[in-house]
Order: C-alpha cells, then structure tokens, then sequence
C-alpha cells in the first residue's frame, strides 16, 4: 500500500512542475496565469501528501496506524484542494457563480475535516458504538472511492496530454484504496475499532 502511494506521490510530483514550467512558458497574461500555477500547485502539493503518506504508511508500526494515516492525509488533501479550487475558480477567465463554487467549497471542507476527525478516531482507546458506526463508514467510503477511481480509468481519454500519468496515478489510487479496504479487515483495525 505504501509503495504504490509513493509511485502515485511520485508521478503528481512530476506532473506538478511539467505543469508548472508549462504555465511560466505559456505566459498569456495574469489571468491565464494564476489558474495554471494553482494546479500546479495543488499537483504538488497532493504529490508531497502522497508521498509522506506512503512513506509513514511503511514505517508503520501496525494496520490500525497506517490506515490512521491514510485517512489523515486523504482528509488534509481534500481541504487544500478545496481551498486551492475556489482560488481558481476566483482568478480564473471564465465565468462563475460564487453561490456555487462556495456550496461546492463548503462541501468539500466539511467532508475534509470529517475525514481528518474520522483519522483521529482510529487510535483503539475509546472503543464504543460511535467506532463500530466508523468502521462501516469507512469500509464503505473505501468501496466507493475505489468504484470513482474506477470509473475515472474508463472514462479517461488516453490520446489526451498528460494521460499517461494520470492512467498510473489512477491505478496506483485505485489500489491504495482496495488495499484500505482490505486493510480495515485487519485484526489490527478491527481490534482497535470494534
């Protein structure tokens, strides 16, 4: 589960700053710009989170702690996606509704900061309902996540730039979830959530 974290982690980084020089050598004004560089950003800054993930993940002492740190980190992405999005969104050319984009913003932070709540919980000292009622939630936001991902590889158009890292970092996802799945299974996990 680490390693392929670490690969996905990888190729984001490297997608982060292709897309970052591109955005310097295509300069066709600030407004075509700033949306350019906060993908970039966001490409590196998921790349970063990946990568630490899939290195605490192997170091990890037990099941219960690396899927503790998956989520964690899963959680914080979500939040600085979401913030980096709606600065996008803001400074882009095209036209939007800030009703929507901050809805849409709003759901995304919650769902980040419930993910992160939901990281802190899986530490096996206080087990009682509300932990059980976690475990489920997790077992099934696993199995959701990895139909997503699923659904993204079909969909995605492999003739397109930059189809080729967003294939391996979709397969590597793809499976780190799985793995999660598995991984709430664990006698660690589950001993230390039910």
């Amino acid at each position: 589960m680490g390693l392929v974290i670490i690969i996905a982690g990888i190729i984001s980084l490297i997608g982060g700053i292709v897309a970052a020089i591109t955005a310097v050598m295509e300069i066709n004004g600030l407004d075509n710009l700033l949306p350019q560089v906060l993908k970039a950003i966001g490409a590196l800054v998921v790349g970063i989170g990946l990568l630490w993930c899939g290195i605490n993940i192997r170091k990890a002492s037990d099941g219960s702690a690396a899927l503790r740190i998956f989520v964690r980190v899963f959680g914080l992405i979500i939040i600085v996606k979401a913030i980096l999005d709606l600065i996008g969104v803001i400074v882009g050319p095209e036209d939007f509704t800030i009703s929507g984009t901050l809805v849409a913003f709003i759901i995304q932070l919650i769902i980040g900061c419930l993910i992160l709540w939901v990281g802190n919980k899986i530490a096996g000292k206080n087990k009682n309902v509300l932990s059980k009622i976690l475990w489920i939630i997790l077992i099934i936001a696993f199995i959701v996540l990895a139909i997503m991902e699923l659904l993204a590889l079909l969909s995605l158009d492999l003739n397109a730039d930059g189809a080729l890292g967003l294939l391996i970092v979709g397969i590597c996802m793809f499976i780190a979830f799985l793995m999660a799945l598995v991984l709430c299974f664990s006698p660690d996990v589950k001993k230390a959530m039910l």
